[in-house]
Formats: structure tokens, sequence, C-alpha cells
């Protein structure tokens, strides 16, 4: 789930609006809790925790999955699902342990803390909230930020895996080119690395997208899906409920239909991802290669998992 890694509220509700989509397809679904950073949510044993900690969480939980597995009639190799913080989470599972994991769906996620520090450093990053979770993440405010002190080094994934040449497991990152908290460029960097291209500059904006959805071949089996009007947390829709209510980040009603189908297709990649199988993207995709270096995502993780086994109450994300 998403939170900023320091709340459950929004995200858990956005985590259970997801987790149908897959038990519906016969996925079992883990959704572990980890400890949070502050003290605004949860228990005081979770309080006051650190980003290191919150990763240990996340190593945990993916050990008790690979060990409890055959209790719950599932892979001890999962496919990892976060939002936001929790695509954070994920990744991490995903780039550390990629030979535990088989595939990842990453929303909106944060995936470079070497880039978004320098971005705020430069003034180029200005969202009040994002650079409050930034200081609550790193320890000090973003202008004080020493990027080659832990936890940014270890955090910044797409560095990481061009430096050492690392190779995860397929990946399908979902983000909204309007996202505001998390900048979208987080996700473009992570496609480009594991492109093999050159990684999107810190001043480099990204071009306009023409059409409503684009999809981006990141390399081998991977791929990332923009949302031209999306915001943060884009799939959690809630319009038509009992309170007359039409909160969707998603945009305007043809992309709402944009992100159901993103959804939709996330669901095949995690699919293809546990048969080892790639993934054939819907209809509209760029094929690749949108983005290079000049033209140009709260905290609990879901581990999905084949067979169905217990279900959740149903709830939806953006219309289907």
């Amino acid at each position: 789930h998403g939170g900023s890694w320091s709340s459950r509220g929004f995200g858990f509700f956005g985590l259970e609006l997801t987790v149908p989509h897959y038990t519906d397809r016969g996925f079992v679904v883990y959704a572990p809790f980890y400890r949070l950073l502050g003290d605004s949510d949860g228990s005081p044993a979770c309080h006051g925790a650190t980003i290191e900690q919150i990763t240990d969480d996340a190593e945990a939980a993916l050990q008790w999955v690979r060990t409890n597995a055959d209790a719950f009639g599932s892979s001890t190799k999962p496919v990892v699902f976060g939002q936001s913080a929790g695509a954070h989470l994920a990744l991490s599972l995903a780039v550390n342990h990629p030979e535990l994991v088989a595939g990842g769906v990453l929303y909106y996620p944060p995936t470079d803390f070497t880039d978004f520090a320098l971005r705020a450093q430069a003034g180029l990053y200005t969202n009040a909230q994002g650079l409050g979770i930034l200081d609550k993440v790193i320890g000090v405010a973003p202008a004080e930020v020493d990027i080659s002190a832990s936890p940014v080094p270890e955090n910044s994934f797409p560095i990481r895996i061009v430096e050492s040449s690392l190779t995860p497991p397929p990946l399908m990152v979902v983000h909204g080119v309007a996202d505001e908290l998390v900048e979208v460029r987080q996700s473009v960097r992570l496609c480009d690395a594991l492109a093999g291209r050159e990684l999107l500059d810190l001043n480099a904006d990204m071009e306009p997208l023409t059409e409503l959805r684009d999809v981006v071949a990141c390399g081998s089996g991977s791929q990332l899906q923009l949302i031209r009007e999306g915001q943060h947390a884009l799939d959690v829709c809630l319009a038509d409920a009992a309170i007359a209510t039409d909160l969707c980040p998603a945009g305007s009603s043809a992309s709402r239909q944009e992100v159901a189908q993103t959804i939709t297709d996330a669901v095949d990649f995690a699919d293809a991802a546990v048969a080892g199988v790639q993934p054939q993207p819907s209809s509209g995709s760029s094929g690749g290669g949108a983005f290079s270096a000049g033209s140009l995502a709260m905290l609990l993780i879901a581990l999905l998992q084949t067979r169905l086994r217990r279900s959740y109450r149903h709830g939806y994300c953006c219309p289907m």
C-alpha cells in the first residue's frame, strides 16, 4: 500500500480496491503491514521506523511468503505489487532479490532518491508535500541531503541498475504524466535504465504525449504505461458513491477508460510473469523508444501469487 511510508489508511484502501482484479483471476494476494515513519498512524510498536527498517520489513514479508506458500497454495516466487511508496518497496525486492521474484507491477513508484534530492536542491521540484516526505525519509531538509550517504544511493534504482549492470525480473510500471507528488520522470528513468538507454537528464523535460495513454518498451519484457491526464493515485477512482462524489485522479472519462485498460494489462502482465512468458501490451502501444535523454510513484506491498485460496471483498479501481 501507499501512504508516504508513514500511514496506512488511504493507501490500504487503494490496495483493497486493486486486490479483486487479481483474486478474480486466480491469484493469492498477500498484503503484509510494515513499520512506519513517524507516529501518525498504526500502533506505537510500528512507529519511528527508518526507511532501512521498512525495507527490511518488505524483505521479511517476502521470506514469509516463500516459507508459507504451500499452506496457501501459491508459488514461492511471487510477483510483487505496490502503489507509490509500496511500489518503491516492491521495486526494492525486485532489484535486490531478482532470483526470488517472478516480476513486478509498480504504480507511480518513487524509484530514484538521488534524482529526487538533486531536483529539490536545484529548485526543479517544489511540491511542498513531496519535500516534506523527502525530509521525513532521509532525516534532513532537502537542501542538506548528501546524495552519497545512506539511504540515498541504495534507493536510487535506475543508477544502480546502470552502474552495476543489474537485471531485475520483468517490470510493468504505470505513471500519470500529471503526477505532481512523484514526478513521472522517476518511472521514465527506471524504464531507460532497464532498456539500456541514457538516463533522463536532471534538467530535461518530457515531451507532451499526443495520446491519452502511451506504452513504452523498457528493454526485454518490461514496459512503462503513461497516462497523459493521470495524477498520483490514478487507479483509485471513486464515483457514483452513496454520497455524490467524483474523485478520480485518472482524469477525464476517456482517460479513465485508458486507465481501466492499463489495470487489465497489469493483471495480464502478472499472469505472464508467473508463466514466464512475455506479455503483449494492449493496442495503442508506441512500441518503445519514446524517450531519450535529450527529449525528455502508502506503504504496504501485495505479493501476488497464482491459485486463489482466499478472496477479498470487492471494490473497484476505475470503471471496468
